[in-house]
């Protein structure tokens, strides 16, 4: 390889140099190549080690690394497509350099080649280009995982939502995804990034309307004027559509007067594949009543006619408008909201309270994961909870019962027992509770006073939760309130005898201080008279 100026004969005949360097090399097919450098001399030297490395890669059968994909990318569009036409990089690797817009437009037509929704397309590329812009990328090299997770988290501190942030990273990895599946990107680097927690951060929950909200509103809605291009029936009966089969406001909008079927049994709608949210074609059954009413509603419209004329995205705002008028809060004490959407979750949450099994309500809400339909979709409400609470046992009947069966119901715990035991059950505080008669080997309950806190163990109160009730065993304890009572005595008798044992004990002590003093007054007496 060398770097040169190419010397010229002009129309004159006189012999001039250009002005710009030239690289020249070999391929990795032996042929010599020239390409056009730079009129710097540092500049056309560098291009040489590119694309000498270039050269190496291709030979090797690798692709090039980070350092030259970003060459690549910033280097003239003339010198990508001379290396792309000769074979030195991958024709993919000379579309790789245009900008990230470029490959952003290119994106959006394949989704639209994919009949993606015109609402989906036009969100991706507003996301795309504000994520670009605020994150300074413009080539492919400077989509980074550090600067898109970094920007993510610095928005969530502001005021986006946990939600729409996973929307946003979403995007980013679907449209990274793309580039590596065109050929235009070997790697994702986005691909290491995780969602965070939805849950942790609901800004819009939802929630189900009870039977007397949705009786207000539809009967409010229905002597209600004109409003969002509808007049109040046909509100109403789009609300009906909604409640009754969960479609989205969406999927409703799309629907033609051909969609409806109601010369079978049951009547059906059908919604194409490219209007449903799942991507899939659903024929969705009408109840009776509801198909006889959207039968009468749209007999004159024309196949092709919208069902509804229902304005795009104000679907939240026509349904608080009629909520309001209804005295129905769009937002009740917990936060939640009772949009449009909300009729969706008021359907499955309506077949969850009829008793419909789960896999028929996963069916019916098109759900392709049933967790979703049960933990998502389903309210709990409030009168269901107490009902359901109310069917619990009552602890303290079944306490009571418990207590008549052992016959301990009519003890009082202040009673004092003269009968003998053979076992003792005390509480954590070391007072006594049960005992076995062995007379009649009936569990017996009561409560001694704080004096008789050691009388069944011994080891003080060590181990006194560990003595079982059972009939026949013998006493453990030695002290004396538990042998007065395991003889027969009441238990005053042994306080009796502890308080004997005590002054016994003070007497033995006094004799014993007596007896060494008399002892030591002998002795002296005994040396005194011997050194006299």
């Amino acid at each position: 390889m060398s770097v040169f100026r190419r010397k010229r004969t002009g129309r004159t005949g006189k012999l001039r140099t250009d002005a710009t360097w030239t690289v020249e090399f070999a391929d990795h097919d032996g042929v010599t190549r020239r390409l056009a450098a730079f009129s710097d001399r540092s500049a056309s030297a560098e291009l040489e080690r590119h694309v000498k490395r270039l050269v190496s890669l291709r030979m090797a059968g690798a692709g090039p690394d980070a350092e030259l994909s970003r060459f690549l990318e910033t280097c003239p569009a003339a010198v990508r497509d001379s290396l792309a036409n000769w074979g030195v990089i991958a024709g993919e690797r000379a579309a790789a350099g245009k900008r990230l817009s470029v490959h952003l437009d290119s994106w959006v037509a394949h989704l639209e080649a994919l009949e993606s929704a015109p609402r989906h397309c036009r969100q991706s590329k507003a996301r795309m280009e504000r994520m670009f812009s605020e994150c300074r990328m413009m080539f492919w090299t400077d989509v980074q995982a550090d600067k898109v997770e970094t920007w993510l988290a610095g928005h969530r501190k502001a005021a986006m939502s946990n939600r729409t942030s996973n929307s946003y990273l979403a995007t980013a990895k679907a449209f990274c995804a793309w580039m590596v599946r065109a050929g235009l990107a070997t790697t994702n680097p986005l691909s290491r990034l995780s969602k965070v927690n939805e849950a942790a951060d609901k800004r819009h929950e939802r929630r189900a309307f009870t039977p007397e909200e949705v009786a207000r509103l539809l009967g409010a809605t229905d002597a209600a004027g004109a409003s969002f291009g509808l007049t109040g029936p046909e509100r109403v009966l789009l609300y009906r559509l909604a409640l009754e089969t969960g479609l989205r406001y969406s999927e409703i909008r799309s629907l033609t007067r051909s969609s409806f079927i109601f010369d079978t049994t049951p009547a059906t709608v059908f919604l194409a594949a490219q209007n449903a949210k799942n991507g899939r074609d659903a024929t969705i059954m009408l109840r009776e009543p509801l198909a006889a009413a959207l039968a009468d509603y749209l007999r004159l419209h024309a196949p092709i006619a919208p069902a509804f004329r229902m304005p795009d995205g104000k679907g939240a705002k026509m349904l608080r408008a009629d909520c309001e008028a209804a005295g129905v809060d769009y937002v009740d004490e917990a936060g939640r909201y009772g949009d449009f959407h909300a009729l969706r979750h008021t359907f499955i949450t309506n077949l969850a309270r009829a008793g419909v099994h789960p896999k028929v309500a996963q069916e019916l809400a098109r759900h392709s994961d049933i967790n979703l339909t049960m933990g998502h979709y389903t309210h709990t409400l409030l009168e269901t909870r107490l009902e359901a609470l109310n069917s619990l046992p009552d602890s303290m009947l079944a306490e009571r019962e418990c207590a008549t069966k052992t016959g301990t119901d009519d003890l009082e715990q202040a009673e004092m027992w003269d009968r003998p035991g053979d076992s003792f059950v005390t509480d954590f505080d070391g007072q006594i509770r049960t005992y076995t008669d062995v007379e009649n080997g009936q569990n017996r309950v009561g409560k001694f006073g704080p004096e008789t806190k050691k009388a069944l163990s011994h080891k003080g109160k060590q181990g006194l939760n560990n003595m079982v009730p059972r009939k026949g065993i013998e006493p453990l304890s030695t002290a004396p309130e538990a042998v007065a009572l395991s003889i027969g005595l009441p238990g005053h008798f042994g306080n009796l005898s502890r308080h004997i044992l005590r002054i016994f004990d003070v007497l033995s002590i006094m004799f014993a201080a007596v007896f060494v003093i008399f002892r030591n007054g002998e002795e002296v007496s005994w040396r005194v008279r011997r050194k006299r």
